[in-house]
């Protein structure tokens, strides 16, 4: 697991010079692992995070600031009328914590760390995971 989530993790907080392209196959290669766990609830509960959204949200900002916002519905731009918008920066931030409390686990517990991954997944971070790949690909082809 972390031979993949790790990398991730880094370039979704750090870029180091990656391309939009670099930071959609990274969000494809961890999603393709996600998906292939299996969900079977196995953490420890007594686990407590370091890693805090606002700090996390503040990097990616800084490291992706041609992100921001988007439509989510298909073929609306934004603009004054638009029935909803999506926040790039919170989808990255919010799968990025995902995969940090997931490599945090690691340390302690592998199997758990692949079950909080696949639960966190299937419960919330998957949407945000197919809005964002939706914003690349419309960013990457205007």
């Amino acid at each position: 697991m972390t031979h993949i989530v790790a990398p991730a993790f880094e370039l979704f907080v750090e870029r180091r010079d990656a391309s939009l392209l670099e930071l959609d196959y990274a969000l494809l290669a961890v999603v393709s692992v996600a998906e292939g766990f299996p969900n079977n609830f196995g953490w420890p509960e007594e686990f407590q995070s370091k890693l805090k959204y606002e700090t996390l949200r503040a990097e990616i900002s800084r490291q992706w600031p041609e992100l921001g916002f988007y439509a989510k519905d298909p073929g609306e731009e934004l603009g004054e009328q638009f029935s909803s918008v999506g926040d790039a920066i919170d989808d990255l931030t919010d799968i990025a914590l995902a995969l940090g409390r997931s490599l945090e686990i690691a340390h302690v517990n592998n199997s758990g760390a692949v079950s909080r991954l696949r639960f966190g997944y299937d419960t919330h971070w998957c949407h945000h995971a197919a809005d964002l790949r939706k914003h690349l690909n419309w960013l990457l082809n205007k």
